[in-house]
């Protein structure tokens, strides 16, 4: 008779940490004091401030966004991973007002447009005032209504053109420019065409 053998084996497991500690230090850019901030966590679709009290919190391990913001100063994002047991982040916030509250829509109508004819608005910021920014054309809609949303506040030149500069060889016309001052609020602008 074979003897039987029976080998047993004892698996252990050691777990490895899944969460991390991150804590946040948010400063004033220039001068490096330290704000008392607001800082959401989003991972996707998922907010995780609730655990994320007093700028610390336990976190699963991954990749997330903090959205910082303090009164007074620019809200600034950044995306952030957390992989491994503590991580410590130091963010700057610049002086002024966080650019979300700040975002406006400029509209309004252009009456006694001729028929047959096709017209566009401009948005375009002066020289040396919001340079970096810029807006599609518009094409007016039948009732004269446009629309150019998520502006930011300064100094623009609106435009009122006829026809549609596509071609080198095509006819266009300004008919009509306009200072616009855009402030932390929606702007309306009415154009008369006849009033040229």
């Amino acid at each position: 008779m074979l003897p039987l053998i029976l080998t047993a084996v004892f698996c252990v497991t050691h777990s490895i940490a899944e969460t991390g500690n991150l804590e946040v230090t948010v400063q004033a850019m220039f001068t490096g004091a330290k704000l008392d901030a607001v800082v959401v966590v989003r991972q996707g679709n998922r907010d995780y401030s609730d655990r994320f009290g007093d700028l610390s919190g336990n976190l699963n391990y991954g990749d997330y966004v903090l959205t910082v913001s303090s009164d007074g100063f620019q809200t600034r994002s950044q995306a952030i991973g957390l992989w491994q047991p503590k991580l410590s982040i130091r963010i700057g916030l610049s002086p002024g007002i966080g650019w979300s509250e700040l975002l406006t829509t400029v509209r309004g109508r252009i009456d006694e447009i001729p028929e047959g004819e096709e017209f566009w608005v401009s948005l375009t910021p002066l020289l040396g005032a919001n340079s970096d920014v810029s807006f599609p054309i518009r094409s007016l809609k039948r009732d004269g209504r446009f629309e150019f949303p998520y502006v930011v506040p300064g100094h623009y030149l609106l435009a009122v053109v006829q026809g549609f500069p596509g071609e080198p060889t095509e006819y266009v016309r300004v008919l009509h420019t306009r200072y616009v001052k855009v402030q932390p609020k929606v702007v309306d602008v009415n154009i008369s065409l006849s009033e040229q």
